[in-house]
């Protein structure tokens, strides 16, 4: 290789490294800082809609519904199980479902979000852990590290252009999906309880509970994974965290596995994924 081939190499790995802080910080003022903003201030000037759309009980039933949809097909099987783990292949079509599934969600950029909790398993529980509350703080490990510079450059790599696209845009899906539903509802009030409050909140579950399953006895190598203190089913098969940094690759996680039994094995059965890993 040349020395001009290298230099020209360096410049793009400056470029795309520029370009993934630009996204990322977009990704954090658009995915969070600006909708805690609007959700209070249109909470606020539509506060006597709010008022009546919470005492409807299908206001409850489709928040429940997208808290669900963003926690199953978003953070476990899209960014968890499929791009941090490969858990299971999948057809292009479904790594583009799940791709949309996790840009909903509003937990950042696929690519960002599977390096980091890679670097996590590398490193748990040392100063290398992005989100450690044993070589940091319960504080940090929540709500902190995904406002760390640090934690800013991190990505693996996508294969298809509109899985990359997504990943840059995804902060731009919640919203897209709030006009959608106010444009049919005809309703702002409507469609911020039921899109961007469930969108809002969907990180908070997700950091909270990587902050808690951590802090029990130490492996072999340091890590203090364990077991979640909540029944398998409410934590949609997340429970034995210890079994996971274990075995981060199965697809099926031991108890009552909602997202394995209710999204993956039908798939698996009409071929959209296959090579369902055991360990």
């Amino acid at each position: 290789m040349t020395a001009k081939t290298i230099a020209a190499s360096a410049a793009q790995i400056a470029q795309m490294s520029d370009t993934s802080w630009l996204f990322w910080t977009m990704q954090r003022a658009f995915g969070t800082c600006t909708m805690i903003v609007y959700v209070v201030l249109f909470g606020w000037l539509d506060s006597a809609e709010v008022e009546v759309l919470l005492f409807q009980p299908l206001t409850w039933v489709l928040i429940i519904l997208q808290g669900n949809r963003h926690a199953i097909l978003g953070m476990t099987l899209g960014y968890h199980r499929y791009f941090s783990h490969r858990a299971f292949k999948a057809r292009r079509w479904f790594e583009g479902f799940l791709s949309y599934s996790c840009a909903a969600s509003n937990q950042g950029g696929m690519g960002w979000w599977a390096a980091n909790h890679r670097h996590h398993h590398a490193h748990c529980d040392t100063r290398e852990d992005p989100h450690s509350p044993v070589a940091r703080s319960r504080l940090y490990a929540w709500l902190g590290w995904p406002y760390d510079p640090r934690n800013a450059r991190r990505r693996i790599q996508l294969r298809y252009p509109e899985t990359r696209w997504l990943d840059r845009w995804c902060f731009l899906v919640p919203w897209m999906e709030w006009g959608l539903v106010w444009a049919l509802s005809g309703s702002r009030a409507f469609s911020t309880l039921v899109v961007l409050l469930p969108a809002f909140l969907s990180p908070f579950g997700t950091l909270w509970f990587n902050m808690m399953a951590h802090g029990g006895e130490p492996d072999r190598k340091g890590c203090t994974s364990r077991r979640y203190r909540v029944p398998s089913a409410v934590v949609l098969g997340e429970s034995e965290h210890r079994d996971h940094h274990e075995h981060p690759r199965k697809a099926r996680r031991p108890g009552p596995d909602i997202p394995y039994r209710l999204v993956l094995a039908p798939m698996a059965r009409l071929g959209a994924v296959w090579d369902l890993r055991a360990r």
